[in-house]
């Protein structure tokens, strides 16, 4: 069975991408993690309601970004992924819903809720989503439906591979052999949009506050982090430049073209050398190495992404 595969080897060059990270809201008591072009009304309900939205383009950063959100290391708020039935860039997402299922069922992350919208989806698509492991519903309009959503994904335990209870044994254990096969089927489609995806280069170039954000939760102690938000805007930089190894390994290529005490300190930080050593490494208050150090470190990342 295939596992995450965070770090890539890199691409020749890294090229501006369509989107761009935007601020994010603080964490509430539920989150939405989406992927691809959710429909407007009902991204704004789901706000409306009080349910944080992160939202990516593509396949492959939405795969970073849920490994990320469902991390067993994590204690995180109610969370479910939605996917749009296409991606930004016009591939279908199913084949991910698999990948993710197999994966919950496997321990990698954890459970939670696979949701696409079928509104204008044939019979045969919202199939074929269910069997790769989404709940398929039509997108909420009222606040009814809204609120059977909400109670029905939030609410409710995850079941990764529910079979109707009624039927016998062996057809139970026929269906689920059944599905076990497809999904197989779909991550080997899943891997081939992947790596396609990864070929075309297309990634986001984060602002240089988006960029400390994200280097800062790098040496925050897990269970230390007081503003949610900061992970959320984090999550997001991952997500956009691959996942959190991919990340690390950007780094550690970037710190070949410094210098001196931040060539010493960025090493430091990959090594996860804690802020203490930093500051010593660095020369500086253990204070100033978050809210100093890192906030000149940021924006050379930055410039140093957007010139690859």
């Amino acid at each position: 069975m295939m596992m995450p595969q965070a770090a890539e080897q890199r691409s020749p060059g890294i090229r501006m991408s369509q989107f761009r990270c935007q601020s994010t809201v603080p964490m509430t008591q539920r989150c939405a993690l989406v992927i691809g072009e959710l429909d407007v009304a009902f991204t704004n309900t789901l706000h409306e309601v009080g349910i944080s939205v992160i939202a990516v383009p593509s396949l492959v950063t939405g795969e970073a970004l849920v490994i990320a959100s469902l991390a067993y290391e994590l204690v995180i708020s109610s969370t479910i992924v939605i996917l749009a039935p296409k991606d930004t860039y016009g591939q279908d997402t199913w084949p991910l819903a698999a990948q993710l299922t197999i994966w919950m069922q496997e321990a990698v992350i954890q459970p939670a809720w696979i949701v696409m919208p079928t509104n204008e989806l044939s019979e045969q698509s919202r199939t074929r989503a269910e069997r790769a492991g989404c709940v398929c519903i039509n997108a909420p309009k009222t606040r009814e439906e809204l609120t059977t959503f909400v109670t029905s994904t939030f609410d409710q335990s995850v079941e990764l591979d529910r079979v109707d209870p009624t039927l016998d044994a062996r057809t139970q254990a026929s269906i689920r052999r059944e599905r076990a096969g497809f999904r197989d089927a779909a991550v080997v489609l899943y891997d081939t949009i992947r790596n396609q995806q990864q070929k075309s280069n297309r990634m986001c170039v984060p602002t240089s506050e988006d960029m400390w954000n994200a280097l800062r939760l790098l040496i925050i102690p897990s269970g230390y982090l007081k503003d949610d938000s900061i992970r959320q805007q984090s999550l997001t930089v991952y997500a956009a430049l691959g996942g959190k190894d991919r990340t690390r390994q950007l780094l550690r290529e970037f710190s070949e073209t410094l210098e001196g005490s931040d060539k010493r300190g960025l090493i430091a930080l990959l090594a996860q050398g804690g802020r203490d050593n930093l500051a010593k490494t660095i020369g500086c208050h253990p204070d100033n190495v978050g809210r100093i150090w890192l906030r000149r470190i940021a924006p050379l990342f930055v410039d140093w992404l957007t010139l690859q």
